[in-house]
């Protein structure tokens, strides 16, 4: 047998085998469209800003050397140095953060409270049903009286 009637006759008939090349068919094809777009996408960007003008300062944003020397005299310092504006990042006030750290203990609690409440529940509800319904059973079958 060739090698031809082996592939057309065992490979082509089965259904998996043409789904399985259909598909990677499709993601090529698919893969191929989104190269195309991105690559339509990178070069539009690159030619547009190519054509922006770049932007040329005023007069006035040169320097010092364009200003009259009046303007460039020392100036007094201000009469009182203003707060200290506020730095990002985290709160680190000892009122503040006692204050979140109970807000979180609290929580914490209550969620262990629910959990331990639904732990207990389903147990509960475990053994009632072992007693109950599955006890009862093994006994029947094995023939012993409760």
């Amino acid at each position: 047998m060739s090698l031809q009637r082996v592939l057309h006759s065992s490979l082509i008939r089965k259904p998996l085998f043409l789904m399985i090349a259909l598909e990677a068919l499709l993601v090529v094809a698919l893969a191929g469209v989104a190269w195309h777009v991105w690559q339509s996408r990178q070069e539009a960007t690159s030619a547009s800003a190519a054509s922006l003008p770049t932007r040329q300062p005023p007069r006035a944003e040169l320097g010092p050397a364009r200003l009259p020397q009046a303007a460039t005299a020392p100036r007094a310092g201000p009469p009182h140095p203003s707060p200290p504006a506020p730095t990002p990042g985290f709160r680190v006030d000892a009122d503040f953060l006692s204050r979140q750290l109970g807000e979180v203990n609290r929580d914490q609690a209550r969620l262990e409270s629910i959990e331990w409440r639904l732990v207990k529940a389903a147990v509960e509800g475990m053994k009632s049903y072992l007693e109950k319904v599955v006890l009862p059973l093994v006994e029947r079958s094995e023939g012993r009286p409760r």
